[in-house]
């Protein structure tokens, strides 16, 4: 009995970390398909301020990013790389 309580809550835990995993690659994701777009929409804009806006979206960006990669660094999460259009 106490042997299979250990592998349920062992299931559990693998599908938590499972799940989180999951979300932290989704947000890295929508964090990549954001840096396309704002890089799309820098090379169309011809308002100086806009172009302010967008070099600001995009360093908040990188940073967003940096940030997610070093956690799903430390946490021993890889994935296929991104391909903006998919």
């Amino acid at each position: 009995m106490e042997l299979a309580l250990r592998r349920a809550v062992k299931v559990r835990e693998t599908d938590v970390q499972s799940q989180d995993s999951w979300e932290l690659i989704s947000e890295i994701r929508e964090v990549e398909r954001k840096l396309a777009y704002t890089e799309e929409w820098f090379s169309l804009e011809k308002d100086e301020n806009l172009i302010d806006a967008c070099i600001y979206e995009r360093e908040s960006l990188c940073a967003r990013y940096r940030y997610l990669i070093s956690l799903a660094k430390r946490q021993g999460i890889s994935s296929h790389p991104f391909r903006a259009g998919m």
